[in-house]
């Protein structure tokens, strides 16, 4: 999914945490960063429709957030790198 130029890696993470939260209630990033900005959703105004939708996303149901120390071996990420973060 192409975000545009004026995105940041930050906003490209959000992204692909509310796409796998469409489809799962875990996530793992290695991001502590990104997963302290998702969850503070819960007590912030969000400041984009991305951020809007994973704040909606986790007052539907318990979401999980974990972080791991790197992306290695972690289904889907590989392919994203190999495509530069483009889809």
């Amino acid at each position: 999914m192409y975000l545009g130029t004026m995105t940041t890696v930050a906003d490209a993470e959000e992204v692909g945490v509310m796409l796998a939260w469409g489809e799962k209630d875990t996530v793992a990033l290695d991001s502590q960063g990104v997963i302290q900005r998702i969850w503070s959703l819960q007590y912030i105004t969000p400041r984009s429709w991305t951020e809007e939708t994973l704040k909606k996303q986790m007052q539907t149901r318990p979401k999980t957030l974990m972080l791991v120390k790197g992306h290695r071996g972690i289904e889907g990420n590989e392919k994203a790198d190999e495509r530069g973060g483009r889809g």
